[in-house]
């Protein structure tokens, strides 16, 4: 068994043989009830829903040819790492986290006055989701609004603009 306290680990893209087996691997997950493990011993044991959940992903993902990184959901980042996740500059986020723009705890470590900032994962991905969810509720309105005015015909559109216009002038 693995060390699970070790660096990162990247699991690189399947080739080949690889490939097709984890895409049959993939379906069966899918229509498998349970799943079950047998040792070169053969002892056989059931996984875990947990574990099922976990495996059943990685397979996914490896079977769709994309590579995969883990970490434990405890890991620090680096302000580096955490910028990667979110989508954004390192400077930026430093910028972010200097001005409290964002709601992420900060762990400043090393010599000197200002440290080096440490940002745990779980704090970046809920930051992540919060966001995620706040930009999509932003979204919504907007598309719901633009597929509204889809259904009206062109004509109609205009000459409410237009209306509009006259109105504000005659003020």
């Amino acid at each position: 068994m693995q060390d699970p306290v070790t660096d990162d680990l990247i699991i690189a893209p399947p080739d080949g043989d690889d490939l097709e087996l984890l895409r049959v691997l993939a379906e069966a997950f899918d229509t498998a009830e349970k799943v079950f493990v047998r040792g070169d011993d053969g002892d056989v044991v059931a996984l875990p829903e947990s574990a099922r959940d976990g495996l059943e992903r990685l397979v996914s993902y490896l079977a769709a040819d994309m590579a995969v990184t883990m970490k434990p959901y405890d890991e620090i980042l680096t302000t580096r790492e955490a910028a990667e996740l979110l989508g954004m500059s390192r400077p930026h986020l430093v910028h972010l986290l200097e001005t409290e723009a964002v709601d992420i705890p900060v762990q400043k470590v090393g010599p000197g006055a200002g440290g080096h900032r440490r940002i745990s994962l779980r704090d970046v991905l809920a930051y992540r989701q919060a966001r995620d969810a706040e930009n999509e509720a932003r979204i919504e309105p907007a598309l719901e609004d633009a597929a509204g005015r889809a259904d009206q015909p062109v004509g109609e559109s205009s000459l409410s603009v237009a209306a509009a216009r006259s109105r504000a002038s005659a003020r």
